[in-house]
């Protein structure tokens, strides 16, 4: 996983130097070739030296009372400075990074935002200024509304369900752009903060029209203490996007409520959500991943007034920090940019940290490329492949790619759950991510002890070689594709009965076969482990023929 001109006079900024005397940062506007980013916006890390930094409003433009970042601010006209942080994320956070001097500024969306960066970034003090990156979802969409669920077959998860269905313990996040948390395939595997839970009983009140939480709980009060009011199950933190949304998107202002667009040709994160914990053997829509996981709803994306779905570091940053305090143990990130961004990359080091397992779509460029969040240090790079196993066609690839996951291949997709309690197919590594993301959530519900580095490395140790079906992306995809029988065959080596497996009857009818009330002698055999020379102590079950109870025996 490892990777994996300036409008100031030069006067002015030479008084700058003068009296900070400290070396400046380095902003290298060619790292962001091929990148989008909101207008009016950056990111600025400001160093300890300026000790406790308080903006306060003159005149319109918000000021700190240091003669070189003011000048910069009335310069561009900055009317809005916020910490990356809103509420008190950062004061519950368990030994988190200094953000206490991290903000989002916003200023005239005219002005350009490279230009910003770069002059910021000469300040004495600054670790880093730069854009709010607009970071593509990485989805194929596909005409074609229904399909069946190769994809759970070919990782193995039918076979892995024989063993475990997945636990409540385990919870999932997939960063995007919002989730119809009230699907009735989704519903019931949501995450209840159970801080906000004040009578414990876990219940979604999605039978309240309007109502975000239980109307038993619902009392408008931060119960939680982390300044998110009624975060009952996440928080949307897309604030003021500075660009138009698509007719009804909310891109304003945070609040309670992480739904996304309701409608399915744009629901990204709807789709991503329902492969890894759509409820499962409900007689509804589709099967999750994981049965009894569950979802940790964030929104930190929106779909633009030109209908492609972004995610911005100023909403996933805080969104990483709000999982990885609130007990998630994996995310999954199906979106990206060729750009770096550092406050993203400090958020997700510290849920790693945290212990959470991290996830991300490779990208759809068909391209040796690079691409981030997927390429930070302790970020699984998770390309797609399709139905014979063969890379997607449209699939990244690279040295960086930790391991790859059925992605489709546009006919067919992935199928999954769509708002307004509809399904759909979709293709991309978007679907990849989620599903490698839901198959170490099913893996670690066996393994609850264990920790993120264990889940990822076994995942990978024990995934299906795609070197031979892929000899030209030979080392390019992977470790492999995930694959859940060869994992859990590795730990839990499957019994069989042998051909003829009735030896004997201590008492009945001597026909063969076991019948109610026989006594009967079997042999256990290890399949396919000729090692296993040795009597093994096994508890069976035995359903006889006629009988509808199940007759638990002890071999050994």
């Amino acid at each position: 996983m490892d990777s994996k001109c300036c409008r100031l006079g030069v006067v002015v900024l030479l008084g700058i130097l003068l009296v900070f005397g400290s070396a400046l940062a380095v902003f290298d506007a060619a790292q962001y070739e091929g990148s989008q980013w909101l207008p009016g916006r950056i990111l600025i890390e400001f160093d300890a030296m300026y000790g406790e930094m308080v903006p306060m409003k003159v005149d319109g433009v918000e000021q700190f009372g240091i003669p070189a970042i003011d000048a910069l601010n009335r310069h561009y006209g900055v009317h809005t400075i916020r910490d990356i942080l809103q509420g008190q994320i950062l004061n519950n956070l368990v030994d988190p990074p200094d953000l206490s001097r991290t903000f989002v500024f916003h200023f005239d969306p005219s002005v350009d935002v490279l230009e910003v960066c770069s002059n910021y970034s000469h300040l004495p003090g600054v670790h880093y200024a730069e854009p709010d990156l607009m970071m593509p979802l990485d989805v194929i969409p596909n005409d074609v509304l229904y399909g069946s669920q190769w994809a759970l077959p070919k990782i193995g998860a039918p076979d892995a369900w024989d063993i475990t269905r997945g636990d409540r313990e385990i919870i999932i996040t997939c960063i995007d752009q919002g989730v119809d948390w009230d699907h009735v395939d989704l519903i019931g595997n949501i995450w209840v903060n159970p801080d906000e839970d004040l009578d414990h009983d876990e219940w979604v009140g999605w039978a309240f029209p309007g109502v975000v939480g239980d109307i038993d709980d619902i009392n408008n009060y931060d119960d939680g203490g982390n300044g998110q009011i009624d975060d009952f199950y996440g928080w949307d933190f897309i604030a003021s996007t500075s660009t138009p949304g698509w007719p009804g998107e909310d891109v304003n202002t945070p609040d309670n409520d992480p739904s996304e667009l309701p409608i399915a040709q744009y629901a990204h994160g709807t789709h991503t959500t329902g492969i890894t914990i759509a409820t499962t053997n409900n007689s509804i829509g589709i099967a999750g991943t994981n049965w009894n996981a569950r979802i940790m709803a964030l929104r930190a994306g929106y779909v633009s007034s030109s209908g492609e779905g972004y995610i911005v570091p100023s909403a996933s940053v805080p969104a990483i920090y709000y999982a990885a305090n609130n007990g998630a143990n994996i995310i999954s990130m199906s979106y990206g940019s060729p750009s770096q961004h550092s406050a993203e990359n400090t958020a997700l080091q510290y849920a790693w940290s945290m212990g959470l397992a991290l996830f991300a779509s490779a990208g759809n460029s068909d391209m040796q490329v690079m691409r981030y969040p997927a390429c930070y240090n302790n970020v699984m790079c998770v390309a797609s492949t399709n139905q014979d196993d063969h890379k997607a066609s449209y699939s990244n690839y690279g040295s960086w790619v930790d391991i790859s996951a059925p992605g489709g291949d546009f006919q067919p997709g992935i199928m999954s759950t769509l708002p307004n309690n509809q399904y759909g197919n979709a293709s991309g590594t978007s679907m990849a991510s989620p599903q490698a993301a839901g198959a170490a959530g099913l893996v670690w519900s066996m393994f609850l002890t264990q920790t993120n580095s264990w889940i990822v490395q076994t995942l990978m140790d024990y995934s299906f070689d795609l070197d031979p079906l892929n000899p030209t992306y030979a080392g390019l995809l992977g470790a492999g594709r995930v694959d859940l029988v060869i994992l859990f065959s590795n730990f839990f080596p499957r019994l069989y009965v042998a051909d003829t497996p009735i030896v004997g009857d201590a008492s009945g009818n001597n026909d063969g076969r076991a019948d109610p009330g026989e006594t009967v002698d079997l042999t256990i055999t290890l399949e396919n482990d000729a090692d296993w020379q040795d009597a093994v102590n096994v508890e069976a079950t035995l359903r006889c023929p006629g009988d509808p109870n199940i007759t638990s025996l002890e071999s050994g």
